[in-house]
Protein backbone atom coordinates (compact mmCIF):
# COMPACT_ATOMS: atom_id res chain seq x y z
CA UNK A 1 0.00 0.00 0.00
CA UNK A 2 1.11 3.69 -0.50
CA UNK A 3 1.43 5.48 2.48
CA UNK A 4 1.63 9.16 0.44
CA UNK A 5 3.22 12.27 1.52
CA UNK A 6 2.95 13.81 4.91
CA UNK A 7 5.31 16.97 6.22
CA UNK A 8 8.16 15.76 7.92
CA UNK A 9 9.65 19.28 9.02
CA UNK A 10 10.66 20.63 12.68
CA UNK A 11 10.92 16.41 13.38
CA UNK A 12 13.91 14.83 14.88
CA UNK A 13 15.58 12.06 13.30
CA UNK A 14 14.08 9.80 16.19
CA UNK A 15 10.29 11.09 15.66
CA UNK A 16 10.37 10.77 11.77
CA UNK A 17 11.22 7.08 12.80
CA UNK A 18 8.52 6.74 15.54
CA UNK A 19 6.26 8.20 13.12
CA UNK A 20 7.19 5.89 10.04
CA UNK A 21 7.16 3.17 12.56
CA UNK A 22 3.72 3.96 13.71
CA UNK A 23 2.35 4.06 10.22
CA UNK A 24 4.54 1.14 8.72
CA UNK A 25 2.90 -1.06 11.63
CA UNK A 26 -0.69 -0.72 10.59
CA UNK A 27 0.50 -2.59 7.67
CA UNK A 28 3.78 -4.93 8.78
CA UNK A 29 4.25 -6.56 12.46
CA UNK A 30 7.15 -4.57 14.31
CA UNK A 31 8.58 -2.59 11.39
CA UNK A 32 12.28 -1.01 12.33
CA UNK A 33 12.98 2.27 10.60
CA UNK A 34 15.98 3.86 9.99
CA UNK A 35 15.70 7.33 8.27
CA UNK A 36 19.08 9.47 7.96
CA UNK A 37 18.85 13.15 7.27
CA UNK A 38 21.13 14.60 4.68
CA UNK A 39 20.61 18.55 5.09
CA UNK A 40 21.01 19.13 8.80
CA UNK A 41 22.49 22.37 9.10
CA UNK A 42 21.80 25.32 11.88
CA UNK A 43 22.76 29.40 11.67
CA UNK A 44 24.64 30.73 14.43
CA UNK A 45 25.11 34.17 15.24
CA UNK A 46 27.68 33.85 17.95
CA UNK A 47 27.83 37.55 19.11
CA UNK A 48 30.13 40.40 18.63
CA UNK A 49 31.56 41.55 15.38
CA UNK A 50 29.68 41.58 12.30
CA UNK A 51 30.97 38.49 9.71
CA UNK A 52 31.25 36.17 12.88
CA UNK A 53 28.25 34.56 11.60
CA UNK A 54 28.31 30.62 10.48
CA UNK A 55 25.96 27.73 8.83
CA UNK A 56 27.09 24.63 10.56
CA UNK A 57 26.44 21.25 9.46
CA UNK A 58 25.52 19.15 12.05
CA UNK A 59 27.10 15.38 12.25
CA UNK A 60 25.18 13.81 14.80
CA UNK A 61 21.52 13.64 15.09
CA UNK A 62 21.78 14.62 18.96
CA UNK A 63 23.82 17.75 18.48
CA UNK A 64 22.92 20.25 21.43
CA UNK A 65 23.06 24.02 21.84
CA UNK A 66 26.09 23.94 23.19
CA UNK A 67 27.72 21.75 21.44
CA UNK A 68 26.98 23.75 18.61
CA UNK A 69 28.04 26.80 19.90
CA UNK A 70 31.17 25.29 20.55
CA UNK A 71 31.34 24.75 16.92
CA UNK A 72 30.43 28.01 16.39
CA UNK A 73 33.94 29.10 18.10
CA UNK A 74 32.04 29.91 20.98
CA UNK A 75 30.74 33.18 22.07
CA UNK A 76 32.54 36.47 21.43
CA UNK A 77 31.67 39.52 22.64
CA UNK A 78 27.96 38.25 23.18
CA UNK A 79 25.41 38.00 25.74
CA UNK A 80 25.37 34.41 27.13
CA UNK A 81 22.62 35.36 29.29
CA UNK A 82 20.23 36.21 26.25
CA UNK A 83 20.54 33.79 23.67
CA UNK A 84 17.82 32.89 20.98
CA UNK A 85 17.28 29.29 19.69
CA UNK A 86 14.64 30.26 16.67
CA UNK A 87 13.32 27.09 15.51
CA UNK A 88 10.31 26.76 12.42
CA UNK A 89 8.63 28.58 10.10
CA UNK A 90 9.94 32.31 10.59
CA UNK A 91 6.82 34.05 10.19
CA UNK A 92 5.70 32.40 13.30
CA UNK A 93 9.10 30.82 15.00
CA UNK A 94 8.87 29.62 17.95
CA UNK A 95 11.72 31.17 19.96
CA UNK A 96 13.15 29.45 22.93
CA UNK A 97 15.21 31.68 25.52
CA UNK A 98 18.48 30.29 27.29
CA UNK A 99 20.92 31.39 29.77
CA UNK A 100 24.26 30.51 30.25
CA UNK A 101 25.09 32.29 33.70
CA UNK A 102 23.12 29.80 35.66
CA UNK A 103 22.96 26.16 35.80
CA UNK A 104 19.18 26.41 35.24
CA UNK A 105 20.34 27.73 32.32
CA UNK A 106 23.03 25.42 31.39
CA UNK A 107 20.29 22.61 31.70
CA UNK A 108 17.98 24.55 28.63
CA UNK A 109 21.19 24.73 26.73
CA UNK A 110 21.30 20.77 26.26
CA UNK A 111 18.31 21.36 23.68
CA UNK A 112 18.62 18.53 20.48
CA UNK A 113 19.39 20.72 17.48
CA UNK A 114 16.22 20.25 14.79
CA UNK A 115 17.86 21.20 10.87
CA UNK A 116 17.03 24.70 10.02
CA UNK A 117 17.41 25.86 13.51
CA UNK A 118 18.82 29.42 14.43
CA UNK A 119 21.10 30.10 17.47
CA UNK A 120 20.96 34.06 18.14
CA UNK A 121 23.52 35.40 20.99
CA UNK A 122 22.72 38.96 21.62
CA UNK A 123 25.70 40.56 21.01
CA UNK A 124 27.41 43.21 24.04
CA UNK A 125 27.43 46.67 23.16
CA UNK A 126 30.37 48.43 23.70
CA UNK A 127 29.67 52.03 23.51
CA UNK A 128 33.20 53.30 24.20
CA UNK A 129 35.02 50.75 21.64
CA UNK A 130 32.78 51.65 18.53
CA UNK A 131 33.02 55.62 19.82
CA UNK A 132 36.56 54.69 19.01
CA UNK A 133 36.84 52.62 16.21
CA UNK A 134 34.83 55.61 15.12
CA UNK A 135 37.35 58.43 15.73
CA UNK A 136 40.41 56.18 14.79
CA UNK A 137 40.58 57.36 10.82
CA UNK A 138 40.19 60.86 12.30
CA UNK A 139 43.13 61.07 14.95
CA UNK A 140 45.00 59.03 12.39
CA UNK A 141 44.78 61.90 9.91
CA UNK A 142 45.36 64.27 12.59
CA UNK A 143 48.35 62.56 13.53
CA UNK A 144 49.58 61.96 10.34
CA UNK A 145 49.33 66.14 9.59
CA UNK A 146 51.04 67.03 12.29
CA UNK A 147 53.85 64.91 11.48
CA UNK A 148 54.29 66.47 8.25
CA UNK A 149 54.00 70.07 9.40
CA UNK A 150 56.55 69.35 12.19
CA UNK A 151 58.79 67.59 9.75
CA UNK A 152 58.43 70.33 7.27
CA UNK A 153 59.69 72.80 9.92
CA UNK A 154 62.53 70.59 11.05
CA UNK A 155 63.90 70.91 7.69
CA UNK A 156 63.06 75.05 7.54
CA UNK A 157 65.35 75.13 10.74
CA UNK A 158 68.18 73.75 9.25
CA UNK A 159 68.07 75.58 6.33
Amino acid sequence: PRIGRFPVGGMTTRELEDTLETIYGQYMNSPMVRAKISNHRVTIFPGGSGGTAKVITLQHDNTTLIEALALAGGITDGKGYNIKLIRGDLKNPIVYRVDLSTIEGMKQANLTLRANDIIYVEPRLKPITRFLNELNPYITLLSTTLLIINSVNQIQQKL
